[in-house]
This record gives C-alpha cells, structure tokens and sequence, in this order.
C-alpha cells in the first residue's frame, strides 16, 4: 500500500538506549478482546468517539485510502471530525519481540528503579490472518496508478484514483503514554510513547486482514493542475 511501514522501538537497559523512541511495540488489550472471532461493524467516526473502548477488537469498517509521501491511512469524510487510522496489511506487520509485561512511566529516571514501577501482565491479543485474494489485488492496482500530467511526466504522491473499500482486521489503539515493555524471563526491555506509522505520528492503527467492496473514482485532473 504505497510506503506502509511496521512500527519499531528503541532498545535500553544494556543495548542501546535512546529517549526519542515514538513507536510502541505492545498495545495492552483487554481481557474480552480475544473471547470472540465475529468483527465489528462500525465506522470511522465511531472509532474516533471511543477508540480505548474498540482496542483489540476485530472490526469491519468501510474507508477510503489515503496514500502519501510517507504514509498510508483510512478515513473518512462523513465524519464530523477527521478521523486518520494508520493502514497495516497484516503481513507486513513485523513480528514482536517476546514480552509479558508493561509499566507506565513518569520520566526516563523511573527505569532507575525497576523494583518500585507498578508491573502489568500483557495479554495476547487476536492474531490477524491476511488473504491476498483478488480483492486486495483489485485495491492494490487502483492504488498503483498516479496520475500523469500534460506534458507526459507522472506525478509523484498524486493518485489517479480514489479508493473506498470494506475493510476488516484489529482496531489498535495507544494512548500515548509513556511506557516500559519487558520480557520478565529475559529481562530484555524496551520503551515507547504510544504511536504507529512514520514517525509516530497515529494514536491508532488498523492491522487488515481481508478487504471487500472496493470501488474506485477517477480524481479530477484539476486537482493536480489547472485546466485550459
């Protein structure tokens, strides 16, 4: 999907340590998230309005792509707000590091003190199959296509079209605080302040197992240059 990048964390505690890490390994998820399998139908702006409330939840929501530079998200314009989830094809979603357990963190001076954080024990949550069927083949082509100018050249971060589908996989949500992440058997640890995609820059993702319904509108070219 363009450039849809996995989320990453800076290591500490003996490897290399950093205070700039944005991306956030492990999302904690509710208890009830991984008790049923049916996704929930919902959109945009309802994920918007209670996004904690749909963490770990397998949903189905009906977006439009948003592809740029150093991006690739789903929105939606009926909403009152803007809405911006970060798109993860579940395939491309890195695999994470083992962990069991997580405590929030007032500064960096708290990993002095390891004994006195308040450690939480991390559930698993739903794991999100990705079917390459000739759906997702569909929206990756619309989605490939830019848009050409007059004078021939392609015109980079201009898509040709604009892509709505059906989109199922599992809601993310980080509420970006800051946290401590270890792995209590290793004691390996790492940090994040709750985000995905470049840069840290989305407090929730989506990781898409399958799509459906994908339609596809021809952008008008005034949107890229002026007309004679």
């Amino acid at each position: 999907m363009g450039r849809i990048r996995g989320s990453g964390c800076a290591k500490i505690m003996g490897v290399r340590a950093s205070s700039t890490a944005l991306c956030f390994l492990f999302v904690i998820v509710p208890s009830w998230a991984a008790e049923t399998n049916d996704p929930i139908a919902i959109t945009l702006c309802e994920l918007a309005k209670a996004p904690s409330h749909f963490d770990g939840r397998l949903i189905r929501v009906r977006a439009t792509v948003q592809i740029g530079p150093e991006a690739g998200t789903l929105v939606d314009t009926n909403c009152s707000q803007d809405p911006s989830v970060w798109f993860e094809v579940a395939s491309s979603h890195p695999t994470l590091p083992p962990a069991t357990e997580y405590a929030l963190l007032g500064s960096l001076a708290d990993l002095q003190h390891l004994d006195k954080l308040n450690w939480v024990p991390i559930e698993v949550r739903p794991v999100v199959t990705f079917q390459a069927d000739s759906n997702y083949k569909k929206l990756r082509r619309y989605l490939n296509q830019a848009y050409r100018m007059r004078d021939g050249v392609v015109c980079m971060g201009c898509p040709l079209y604009s892509v709505t589908a059906t989109f199922v996989g599992r809601f993310d949500y980080a509420d970006k605080r800051l946290k401590a992440v270890r792995d209590k058997e290793t004691g390996r640890m790492t940090i994040g302040g709750g985000a995905f995609g470049h840069l840290g820059g989305w407090d929730s993702q989506i990781v898409v197992g399958s799509v459906f319904e994908v339609v596809a509108t021809k952008i008008d070219p005034a949107t890229y240059e002026p007309q004679k």
